[in-house]
């Protein structure tokens, strides 16, 4: 029967269960769960607003950091 009717069977968890609906973070919030501070994020959004370059070491820092959220 499992085989046949498996989409139509339902499972509940012995005990208590809590569902929690979850959503990707966006990359301020993966910084912030990085553990990197306000002061850090607000300085890496000034700069892309002002169109400022970063220096390499930040640049280093920060291609790192992107190309693990991708």
């Amino acid at each position: 029967m499992l085989g046949i009717n498996y989409r139509k069977i339902e499972s509940n968890s012995v005990g208590y269960k809590t569902d929690y609906e979850m959503y990707s973070m966006d990359f301020e919030e993966f910084l912030w769960a990085k553990g990197y501070n306000d002061s850090f994020v607000d300085d890496m959004l000034e700069h892309m607003l002002s169109l400022t370059p970063f220096n390499e070491v930040e640049m280093s820092v920060f291609s790192k950091l992107f190309i693990v959220v991708a």
